[in-house]
């Protein structure tokens, strides 16, 4: 919960240790990490088609958060700040359905104030309010460096593109998961 009032996660780094790193932002002056393309992607008979899903872990438009934990009763105590991202739930008609909740266990000295809560929640809103869509894809371990949170372009002609047609080329996207079959027997 502290790491998503800052704009932050965890994750896992190439060597498989914990490390924390910000939520990509898709600013023009981010550059991307790595490039997927057609030459990078497994099909079969070494992979699979590339998968697609829009939406596939929901939107958030609705950030509550409320600091102020109380240890001894167990429950968070402080003010509550609720920020909406009105043109989402406009577009997507969602009122109420894409809530995400920032309740930090941490005590201190430091009290939140509605200016820092709104930038916190405008980082996440950023992020996880956005319309997007899901592409799963195999690639080489030769991109095993590639991580979680890594901003990259997508290039290949099966992707649908999100206007009824396939293809994209250098769409901008983000790292969200990544599984690698680390068993040689397999």
């Amino acid at each position: 919960e502290e790491l998503k009032l800052i704009g932050h996660f965890l994750y896992l780094d190439a060597s498989g240790l914990l490390n924390i790193r910000p939520l990509p932002a898709f600013t023009q002056q981010q550059s991307s990490t790595v490039t997927i393309d057609t030459s990078k992607i497994l099909t079969p008979p070494f992979g699979a088609w590339p998968g697609w899903e829009p939406q596939r872990d929901g939107l958030v438009n609705h950030v509550e958060i409320q600091e102020g934990y109380d240890p001894v009763e167990d429950k968070h105590t402080g003010e509550l700040f609720i920020y909406r991202d009105l043109v989402s739930i406009a577009e997507h008609k969602t009122r109420g359905k894409g809530k995400m909740g920032v309740r930090p266990y941490s005590v201190g000295d430091v009290k939140l104030d509605a200016k820092s809560a709104s930038y916190a929640s405008a980082i996440l809103l950023a992020f996880m309010g956005r319309d997007y869509t899901t592409v799963t894809v195999k690639v080489p371990f030769n991109l095993f460096s590639v991580l979680v949170g890594d901003v990259g372009k997508l290039t290949h002609p099966l992707v649908p593109n999100g206007t009824g047609g396939r293809s994209v080329t250098a769409r901008r996207c983000a790292v969200i998961e990544r599984k690698w079959n680390l068993d040689p027997k397999r």
